[in-house]
């Protein structure tokens, strides 16, 4: 059987995990998950293997969107917190010369995607926080995602949120709300979502908890899950190409 020309590879690579899809414009028709290798020479084995298992299959790919934590310029991921081996690493060098590539900042994929296609509809100022390994930070206004520089760095603060990150809920989500509040303040957000794996992790009850100490601090806005969840950011990468 045939498939569709716009076929997409979309790529989320996290401190703890990369997570690839196959995506055909609608659906996802393949996914690949594994979790970050502790060196270079598996870090690119498994983007190789990544390739390899989608263009194997018969899918007509043309186009690799890579999301990845830390600072981008072009296709080269500069520097990752979590990720000390990709220092200066382009990805161009890596992928199928034949499959066009385009790289950006996992949590700016992610806000892309849950502004086009998840709980970030209709939003005009649209904030986008990621709880993984770090603090992923994007910023949605007008309908295009700003690039903030400083969003691409961690916080001061996300050594210590690693910290107490699997302690206690209640702990967790007053610690959040009370670094997040100033960010919340300066952007002035209609909607804030909440997406990554620490959100997953917690269901539901992390997200209201967290949402709950929001209210306590004044933030009137609306405060949503992300809808697209694991695979926002890999989704949101495939969406790159789009302007």
């Amino acid at each position: 059987m045939r498939t569709h020309k716009s076929d997409i590879i979309g790529i989320d690579i996290g401190g703890s995990k990369i997570r690839a899809i196959l995506w055909d414009g609608k659906r996802i028709k393949a996914s690949y998950e594994k979790k970050t290798p502790l060196n270079k020479s598996e870090f690119i084995k498994i983007l190789h293997e990544i390739t390899n298992k989608f263009l194997q299959k018969g899918h007509r790919v043309s186009k690799i969107g890579v999301g990845s934590a830390g600072v981008i310029n072009k296709n080269t991921i500069v520097f990752s917190p979590n990720i000390p081996y990709l220092k200066k690493m382009d990805l161009a060098g890596i992928f199928p010369r034949s499959l066009k590539l385009k790289v950006d900042n996992d949590a700016r994929a992610f806000a892309k995607g849950e502004y086009l296609l998840g709980a970030g509809k209709k939003s005009k100022n649209l904030l986008v926080i990621t709880l993984g390994t770090g603090i992923g930070r994007a910023f949605v206004k007008n309908g295009r995602v700003k690039k903030i520089k400083r969003f691409e760095y961690p916080e001061k603060w996300e050594k210590q949120y690693q910290k107490i990150r699997s302690g206690k809920k209640i702990r967790l989500t007053i610690f959040i709300a009370q670094h997040l509040l100033p960010i919340i303040k300066y952007y002035k957000p209609d909607t804030i979502i909440f997406g990554g794996g620490v959100i997953k992790k917690g269901k539901k009850n992390l997200f209201v908890k967290l949402k709950t100490e929001l209210i306590k601090r004044g933030v009137k806005c609306k405060t949503k899950k992300s809808a697209l969840q694991e695979n926002g950011a890999a989704i949101g990468a495939t969406l790159l190409f789009r302007n």
